[in-house]
């Protein structure tokens, strides 16, 4: 069975905060244990904790960490992730990470809100971690009429783990792995 993608976006290096960087390696390191792959545009910050917590995982294998990156070629690059897929699309590529099979937000400013509405038009599960930044702002909200259902809200891990659960149940029928 193919492994889902989690995909974690949220605040580059710029906007990082330490608790931004803590729920990132937490919800990489989960993802993985529970049998997702993780996906991230490849910068420092949200998404270089992501690949962190991804990699510290018992049952880590190669290939679970894929980066999108914004960047034309890996000419002075050091991102984390197995699999690294230069785009060369700069601040477009957001439409690419919102093709993940369920999206998480942390924090972030308007890359992160951008990838959040994208995903919202692509009727993509999304989570979203309370507190600042447009994750916090957006978590528990219901973003337009288009859709029945809400951002949910992740208040810390067994939240996080209780969402993936339920995604792995009605989408797949169960864990993965």
């Amino acid at each position: 069975m193919k492994k889902p993608i989690l995909t974690i976006i949220g605040p580059n290096k710029s906007l990082c905060k330490p608790q931004h960087r803590k729920h990132a390696e937490m919800a990489g390191q989960l993802a993985i244990e529970m049998g997702f792959r993780v996906m991230t545009g490849g910068e420092k910050g949200v998404m270089e904790a992501a690949f962190v917590g991804a990699k510290r995982a018992k049952n880590y294998q190669s290939g679970d960490t894929i980066a999108v990156s914004p960047k034309e070629s890996p000419q002075g690059d050091d991102c984390l992730a197995d699999i690294v897929i230069y785009t060369g699309l700069g601040h477009a590529r957001n439409y690419v990470m919102a093709h993940g099979q369920v999206i998480l937000a942390i924090g972030g400013g308007t890359g992160t809100l951008s990838e959040i509405a994208l995903a919202w038009s692509k009727c993509r599960p999304i989570l979203a971690f309370s507190g600042d930044g447009w994750a916090g702002k957006l978590a528990g909200m219901r973003l337009d009429k288009r859709r029945q259902d809400k951002v949910v809200c992740i208040r810390g891990r067994s939240d996080l783990e209780r969402s993936l659960k339920r995604f792995l149940k009605q989408t797949l029928g169960g864990p993965v792995g």
